[in-house]
């Protein structure tokens, strides 16, 4: 079905593989086909697909990932992560500038100039995303002395990205590859406060002068320090001991086990002495219980563990 001219990119997510098949034409990528909710084998199988590039998690399991395409009988042309796709697709952009990302629950922001992604961190889920950018560009101030006014409010694709990417790693900086059949909308407005950029133009407009409010010095926190109960709350046998396991596994020393004050729980509850405690351990467990969520109380200042994670039902 797929021809030598054709570009097979793989979204790998938690929920699934989505394949999307771009035509290589003299004028640019064209987007042939959509696969959703697919596998590494049924695209090698039914749709005879023999060279995929696949768009992974930041912080994604690789290796489990290529080895899963490479048992379907796939060759894997490349992989990386969104923040790089998209990357390339700014490419044209020479000033630094925010992109935050997925647009709908934002997990990550990222700093990107000349198509090179200068840092890349998490954000907190449970602290505001106007602070945590704001405190990114400071970080970013003081680390590497780079001075970025601008936040993207549209975000490039990284699935069309990758398909832009050359064989040998290399794109064009002058060029963008990507006819207007594509439907994608590459003019990005990026804006913060009353500082705005437009895209692909080699001007920058800037009516007013970005004020960043300094933030307060964040502790710190460490995972070897941190005390950890967590607790059965559903009843099942040797849950407790599992959840002990994963912690360990994320590098956690102080760990113990108990039952909760009642089995009628649900899902996955964090209780940290502060907040910025409770989404620290969450992040870490994300990949086991990525519905882990934070309580809405905190533990007592006076309290001698640091963080509960209670087990319940799922």
């Amino acid at each position: 079905m797929f021809g030598a001219k054709r570009i097979i990119v793989c979204d790998v997510t938690k929920s699934g593989i989505t394949a999307t098949i771009f035509s290589k034409t003299a004028k640019g990528l064209v987007v042939e086909k959509k696969v959703e909710n697919t596998s590494f084998q049924e695209l090698h199988t039914e749709f005879g697909v023999k060279q995929v590039r696949l768009l992974l998690s930041e912080q994604g399991p690789i290796d489990q990932i290529l080895k899963a395409a490479s048992d379907a009988g796939l060759i894997v042309e490349s992989h990386e992560s969104a923040s790089v796709a998209m990357a390339r697709v700014a490419s044209q952009v020479h000033e630094p500038f925010l992109l935050v990302y997925p647009q709908v629950v934002p997990e990550f922001v990222c700093a990107i100039c000349d198509g090179n992604v200068l840092e890349v961190s998490r954000v907190d889920p449970l602290g505001s995303l106007e602070d945590t950018k704001r405190a990114f560009i400071e970080h970013l101030t003081k680390t590497q002395g780079i001075t970025v006014r601008a936040i993207a409010t549209n975000i490039p694709d990284p699935v069309v990205g990758l398909a832009m990417k050359k064989d040998s790693g290399k794109f064009e900086k002058n060029k963008l590859p990507i006819p207007l059949i594509l439907g994608i909308v590459l003019a990005l407005f990026l804006a913060i406060g009353f500082f705005s950029i437009r895209l692909w133009k080699s001007s920058l407009t800037v009516s007013s002068q970005i004020v960043i409010t300094p933030t307060p010095t964040v502790v710190p926190i460490d995972r070897i320090k941190l005390k950890i109960e967590v607790q059965n709350g559903s009843g099942e046998a040797g849950l407790a001991g599992k959840g002990k396991k994963v912690l360990e596994d994320a590098r956690y020393t102080k760990v113990a086990t108990a039952n909760a004050d009642n089995y009628d729980y649900t899902g996955v509850t964090v209780k940290g002495k502060t907040a910025a405690i409770s989404a620290f351990v969450i992040a870490d467990i994300k990949s086991s219980y990525p519905q882990a969520t934070a309580s809405s109380t905190l533990l007592d200042s006076a309290s001698l563990l640091d963080a509960i994670v209670i087990l319940g039902k799922e």
